[in-house]
């Protein structure tokens, strides 16, 4: 089973960038009511589940996660492109 070993986010709600490595055993997300705590982990879900309905609801330009299982290593990126009018 391959483990989640960093999680970069660029362009957050238009704005903000987050990088963050895992730990394999357990991990934390701690802030405050409203820091972007479940936004970030429905983020990671919606990348790996290739949920496309979901990654829709979330402003962000780009979602790298890096994977590693054993020695072997994988990387899952999101770009997200504007929409444009027809």
């Amino acid at each position: 089973m391959f483990v989640i070993e960093k999680v970069r986010i660029e362009g957050l709600w238009d704005h903000k960038s987050i990088e963050f490595i895992c730990d394999k055993n357990f991990n934390f997300l701690i802030g405050e009511n409203g820091t972007g705590k479940t936004t970030i982990i429905n983020l990671i879900a919606a990348v790996l589940l290739v949920d496309f309905e979901k990654l829709d609801k979330i402003p962000f330009k780009e979602v790298s996660i890096y994977l590693r299982k054993d020695k072997e290593r994988k990387k899952a990126i999101c770009d997200r492109c504007k929409k444009t009018k027809r």
